[in-house]
């Protein structure tokens, strides 16, 4: 019994966001039909109807409600300005994390008895993840530019490490290949965000 009574507590009452939409709204919800729940889909047809936007369902088959398919992209479009803020969010998290790697390799490279390099790879990170934070809390074009310019910094210490190193292994070029592709359509991303 008490898994039924959890799933009604997650029920959500379609005609009552429907009714909440203005006109415009209502007919974007109409074009991307296909794309909502079927209980959501009617909802939207019938509060058409009430508010005379469509005489019945027929009009539904004219070009203004075309259903197009989804397209493949390698940025998706969000149209909500909420889904839009948690994935910048999120973006921002993953980014806060990547932050750690120069601190942790300034670390080990103090250890190692370089201390001038170790200070400034935890200083690097450090910024980073400075940048990143401010990324989660608001979206500005600053940190994003500035986390383009040290993903450009910390490539050219990346090859300069792997010049020196005598032999390179595979997996190493991999996880490097990886993680800079990671961070660069993240902060790619987030600039796709913005419009």
């Amino acid at each position: 019994m008490p898994e039924k009574a959890r799933i009604t507590e997650f029920e959500f009452d379609f005609y009552a966001m429907i009714q909440e939409l203005e006109d415009e709204q209502l007919k974007e919800v109409l074009k991307k039909r296909k794309l909502y729940q079927e209980e959501a889909a009617k909802a939207a047809v019938e509060e058409a109807i009430k508010r005379e936007i469509i005489a019945s369902e027929e009009d539904l088959h004219s070009y203004e409600y075309k259903h197009e398919p989804l397209k493949p992209r390698l940025f998706p479009l969000i149209e909500n300005t909420t889904h839009r803020n948690r994935i910048r969010r999120s973006i921002g998290r993953g980014l806060l994390l990547a932050g750690l790697l120069p601190v942790i390799w300034g670390m080990v490279r103090l250890n190692a008895g370089v201390p001038a390099e170790g200070m400034v790879l935890i200083v690097f990170g450090l910024i980073w993840m400075g940048f990143s934070a401010w990324i989660i809390r608001q979206f500005s074009y600053t940190p994003i530019k500035s986390l383009f310019f040290m993903v450009v910094l910390s490539l050219v210490y990346v090859i300069r490490q792997l010049i020196i190193i005598p032999q390179i292994v595979f997996m190493d070029l991999f996880v490097i290949v990886v993680l800079y592709s990671l961070a660069v359509y993240g902060l790619l991303f987030l600039f796709r965000l913005s419009e």
